[in-house]
């Protein structure tokens, strides 16, 4: 058993007065605080180039951070995501959604592992009525036909005995 005698045991140095050690003391504290805060990654911010698709597709993004981030987006169609499904898990941070019936669609992303989601972004989809779409499709046919019309009466002027 090792003994050490009285005069060994720790004491505080006699130069050190109180007001030096509680501001070492808050400086141990501040650079704590600095280094967990920069390990707690905040949430990603999620965008959308629509709030309303008569087209069908949209894009969402969410910018990151410079080092490779591993994300997951999830789509719902109840704002509080009761049964979401996830669309995607992985490093990138953009993708195009299409292929949806009309509704109202919401979204939101995190880093993946963590608790702590997106902004939610809320999507209504709304394609143009079958009538619509039945006049655009009759317009395009006239306008082939005239095309192929000037093309054929052209050509035909233009031909040399």
């Amino acid at each position: 058993m090792l003994r050490m005698p009285n005069s060994a045991a720790l004491r505080l140095p006699t130069y050190m007065t109180p007001l030096q050690i509680s501001t070492g003391a808050v400086m141990v504290t501040a650079c704590l605080l600095l280094f967990i805060s920069a390990t707690v990654q905040a949430a990603p911010v999620l965008n959308s180039n629509t709030n309303h698709s008569t087209t069908g597709y949209f894009q969402l993004s969410w910018p990151g951070t410079p080092r490779q981030q591993q994300y997951e987006l999830q789509q719902a169609t109840s704002s509080n995501f009761t049964a979401a499904d996830t669309l995607y898990r992985g490093p990138d941070e953009a993708t195009v959604i299409s292929g949806l019936g009309n509704d109202t669609y919401f979204y939101r992303v995190r880093h993946a592992g963590d608790s702590q989601w997106s902004n939610t972004v809320q999507v209504t989809v709304e394609h143009h009525s079958l009538s619509r779409a039945a006049g655009f499709f009759a317009l395009g046919a006239v306008m082939f036909i005239a095309l192929v019309f000037a093309l054929l009466t052209g050509a035909r002027g233009q031909r040399h005995p």
